[in-house]
């Protein structure tokens, strides 16, 4: 939380995370998507949005960016 209120302060227009592969999130106990951009909408309630975007096709394994526009 700590982290993401730091990147909070220091963007002035949004911030994006990279998750370098999101299918080990899911499989990892307490690894959540969509509860880490519950928990950024916590921190940050009056941003505007939070998209999750997923990408990688075939061999490449999935990733995720998080956007928070502030």
């Amino acid at each position: 939380m700590m982290t993401i209120r730091k990147m909070v302060s220091l963007s002035n227009f949004g911030f994006s995370i990279f998750l370098n592969d999101a299918e080990k999130c899911i499989s990892l106990k307490g690894h959540n998507i969509e509860n880490f951009a519950n928990m950024i909408q916590s921190i940050v309630p009056d941003c505007k949005d939070i998209s999750i975007d997923s990408f990688g096709e075939r061999a490449l394994p999935a990733k995720t960016m998080i956007h928070v526009l502030k």
